[in-house]
């Protein structure tokens, strides 16, 4: 995603020339993103839409117990 964040600030607009969809399947697998909420948020800003897949949603409380309302 740094690759994508460092494309999109060289942009006049700030933004991505064309969107990007990232799903990423099971992601629990790969284990817990620090600052994942902040993630999302600065991702948003540069036209990357960002959507993790999970089992169910024990998943993300167990990963993100403190943030879990705000990753939702």
């Amino acid at each position: 995603f740094n690759v994508q964040v460092k494309v999109a600030k060289q942009q006049s607009s700030r933004k991505l020339p064309i969107r990007l969809r990232c799903i990423i399947d099971e992601i629990a697998n790969i284990g817990k993103f620090p600052h994942f909420e902040n993630l999302l948020a600065t991702l948003r800003k540069y036209e990357v839409s960002f959507e993790p897949i999970y089992q169910d949603i024990g998943q993300i409380k167990h990963q993100y117990k403190d943030s879990f309302s705000t990753i939702l």
